[in-house]
C-alpha cells in the first residue's frame, strides 16, 4: 500500500490467483507473497472479504462457491446495492446452505495502482461501516453460524488503520443510500457528458438534471418499507442535502475520472445497474415512476454497449468487399 508517498509491505501470506501464470510469478509480478497457488482446489472457506465491482461479483463467486458452506462468513465491502440479491439467485439459492453474509461501506480513498500488482494507492482516511446481513429465509443453524462472523469483525476492530465499525442494518441501509444517491448521479453524468468529475461543477442545465434524478432517489428511498420510522430519513435523504454532497465530491475529485466513465471508456459493464438500477428496481416495487433515472441508466448502457463494439469491431483485410 502507497500512503503519503510511503510503501507498506505485507508478507508471509498466500495467494491463490487461477488467472495468474506461472511465468508472471516468476518475473516479479508478486513479490511480497510467501507462496501463490494456481487456482488449486482443496479447503474450505471460512471467512472471505469480496472488494471485486460489482457487475463480477457473482461471476468470481462460482469457482469457489464449494468451498464456501453454511458456517462460512463472507464480507461484502463494495459500492453499489443490489449484490447479494444476485448472488444469492446465480451463486447460492439454497437458504440452508447459503453462507453468512456481512454488509459493508468504506468512506477510505482507495485506488489500485496501475502499474504494480496488488498495490494499493491510500489517498484518503476513513471509516468503514459494516453490518451483520439479516435473511428472512436462513436455516435454523443459524446460532451456529455466529462464531465465524463474530472473529471477522473483531478482526476488523482490532485493526486501528481501517477505523472500522459496527451499525445496525437500517443504519448501514441509510448510509449505502446516502452513497448511491451522490454515485447515481456523478457517474451517469460524467459517461452522459464524458467529463471530469469537477466539469459537472458550475452549469446550469446539469443542475437542472441533477435535481430531477435527485428528486426521484430521494422519493423511492424515503419509501423504502424496512426504513419505515427511521428517525432523520427526510433531513438525511434530502435531495437538497444530497445536492451538497454531491458538490463536495465534485470539488474535490475535479480532476479526476470517475470509476463508470473509466469502465465505459474501455467498453466493460459499468456499475450503474447497482446503483441507478437499484433505485429503478425498488422504483418498480414501490408502483414509484423515475424517467430521469430511466433516461441515465439506458444513456450508460447504451455507450457502454457502443464502446463494446468499437473496442471488438471488424479489422479490414485486402479483399474485404466492403472497403
Amino acid at each position: 500500500m502507497l500512503e503519503a508517498k510511503k510503501s507498506m509491505v505485507q508478507i508471509g501470506f498466500d495467494i491463490e490467483n487461477p488467472n495468474l501464470t506461472q511465468a508472471e510469478y516468476t518475473q516479479g509480478r508478486m513479490l511480497s507473497t510467501k507462496n501463490v497457488l494456481f487456482g488449486q482446489d482443496g479447503w474450505n472457506i471460512d471467512q472471505l472479504i469480496v472488494t471485486t465491482e460489482a457487475p463480477v461479483t457473482a461471476r468470481s463467486l462460482l469457482p469457489i462457491k464449494d468451498r464456501l458452506h453454511s458456517t462460512s462468513t463472507i464480507l461484502f465491502l463494495q459500492n453499489g446495492m443490489g449484490v447479494i440479491d444476485e448472488v444469492n439467485e446465480k451463486v447460492f439459492p439454497n437458504p440452508a446452505t447459503r453462507p453468512r453474509y456481512i454488509e459493508g461501506m468504506t468512506s477510505h480513498s482507495l485506488r489500485n495502482h496501475p502499474a504494480r500488482t496488488f498495490t494499493t494507492l491510500h489517498s484518503g482516511q476513513g471509516e468503514i461501516f459494516l453490518s451483520a446481513h439479516e435473511d428472512d429465509q436462513m436455516s435454523p443453524d443459524a446460532v451456529g453460524m455466529i462464531d465465524s462472523t463474530r472473529s471477522l469483525l473483531r478482526s476488523f476492530a482490532r485493526s486501528p488503520a481501517l477505523n472500522a465499525k459496527g451499525v445496525p442494518p437500517d443504519e448501514l441501509l441509510v448510509l449505502k443510500l446516502e452513497r448511491l444517491a451522490v454515485e447515481a448521479v456523478i457517474g451517469p453524468l460524467s459517461v452522459m457528458f464524458d467529463c471530469k468529475n469537477g466539469d459537472l461543477l458550475s452549469n446550469y442545465n446539469v443542475s437542472l438534471l441533477l435535481r430531477e434524478v435527485l428528486n426521484e432517489i430521494s422519493i423511492v428511498a424515503s419509501a423504502l418499507p424496512e426504513l419505515e420510522g427511521q428517525s432523520g430519513l427526510s433531513y438525511r435523504l434530502h435531495p437538497r442535502k444530497i445536492e451538497r454532497t454531491f458538490v463536495q465530491v465534485a470539488t474535490k475529485t475535479q480532476t479526476e475520472i470517475h470509476d463508470m466513465l473509466r469502465s465505459v471508456r474501455l467498453g466493460k459493464k459499468s456499475e450503474v445497474g447497482y446503483f441507478t438500477g437499484y433505485i429503478l428496481k425498488r422504483a418498480a416495487e414501490l408502483g414509484i415512476d423515475c424517467p430521469n433515472n430511466a433516461l441515465m441508466e439506458r444513456m450508460v448502457k447504451a455507450k457502454t454497449a457502443m464502446r463494446s463494439q468499437e473496442a471488438s469491431g471488424h479489422i479490414p483485410y485486402k479483399n474485404d468487399r466492403r472497403f
